[in-house]
């Protein structure tokens, strides 16, 4: 008789183990409370590692044409001086949200994802071989199966992203300032994928709107930032307040229960590692639940392989994050990163 999983949570996590677990026979339900899913999103940077597990999954997604030419990248400061330049790395490919969840759903036979808000987990784990949470850094799966074991904290800043339909700048990459970042990344198509942190309070709400704050904050900054500004739409901005998790969790299991993603180890968007960690997690778990003589051996095992790694980036994103916004020694702060990145290219 087939094995049975229940899927808590239908984004990039969930869909990419509940298509490890499909194709190796197990019989698999997701449940997403959202009525549908994004048709608008961030850019997500793919590294190898998770271009390779995407790949091992069987995901439809063609490299080649989601690739982009070639192109400078660096580190300036706001009036546009360079501080660091480098080539950008040609084995990260960006991928809109969007475009991944479409691809991970393709994969997947019509019915598996239900429509269904979660608020009993302990029961749903009753009813199968095994429960995953993969319901994010609000996950009611950690809340009730892991209670008490870690919570939510913010990290000082609120990131903003968008998308243009401009053509890349000649050079990409980011911009720091004081208490503030900007950042610029072609995408595929020829596009503009940006994105930008400003310290504030979590609970800030500007009175003319997401653009409005962008606007005065960047507005004179280098070129592109304040064109991008100008061309972008209101209800296309995305705004999110940088959360991560504190502490660690001790472990990604319990019983027959395991997390995924931001549910384990939610982390700030800095590194560009969220998505790539969260796809290990799925295609780990997934491999040790399809090739591990039990559960119980499985879970164990996942939570071995996956567990230290993602929580290390985990800390480097919040650390660099507060880095990267913080109000003190802008000019140090740049010196120290264009160090770390090994480039001292001519300004």
């Amino acid at each position: 008789m087939a094995k049975t999983a229940i899927v808590v949570g239908g984004s990039i996590g969930g869909l990419a183990v509940a298509v490890g677990l499909h194709e190796a026979g197990w019989r698999v339900r997701v449940l997403e409370r959202s009525p549908e899913q994004v048709a608008t999103g961030t850019g997500l940077s793919m590294w190898p590692q998770a271009r390779e597990a995407l790949d091992q999954l069987g995901v439809p997604l063609d490299w080649a044409a989601l690739a982009t030419p070639r192109q400078q990248g660096g580190l300036r400061r706001p009036d546009g001086s360079v501080v660091a330049r480098m080539a950008m790395d040609e084995s990260i490919t960006m991928v809109a949200r969007p475009t991944l969840l479409d691809a991970l759903a393709a994969r997947l036979p019509a019915g598996i994802v239900e429509q269904q808000a979660v608020t009993d987990p302990l029961s749903l784990a009753a009813e199968c071989d095994v429960l995953i949470g993969a319901d994010g850094i609000h996950s009611t799966v950690r809340e009730v199966v892991f209670p008490g074991a870690t919570r939510r904290r913010y990290n000082g800043y609120i990131a903003y992203r968008g998308r243009s339909a401009a053509p890349p700048p000649a050079v990409c990459g980011m911009t720091w300032g004081k208490n503030a970042m900007f950042g610029i990344m072609p995408m595929d198509g020829g596009t503009t994928y940006w994105f930008a942190s400003i310290g504030l309070p979590a609970d800030h709400v500007s009175p003319d709107g997401n653009l409005g704050e962008l606007r005065r904050r960047f507005g004179d900054w280098h070129d592109p930032i304040p064109s991008l500004l100008a061309d972008a739409r209101e209800d296309e901005v995305l705004r999110h307040e940088c959360l991560y998790l504190a502490p660690s969790l001790r472990t990604f299991v319990r019983g027959n229960v395991a997390l995924v993603g931001d549910a384990a180890h939610a982390m700030t968007p800095d590194m560009g590692q969220g998505a790539n960690q969260t796809i290990l997690d799925a295609h780990c778990l997934a491999r040790c639940l399809t090739t591990s003589p039990s559960v119980r051996l499985a879970l164990t095992r996942y939570d071995r392989i996956r567990r230290r790694p993602a929580q290390r980036i985990a800390r480097t994103s919040t650390v660099v994050g507060r880095m990267t916004t913080s109000r003190f020694w802008p000019e140090l702060r740049l010196r120290v990163m264009g160090l770390l990145i090994r480039l001292p290219l001519p300004g």
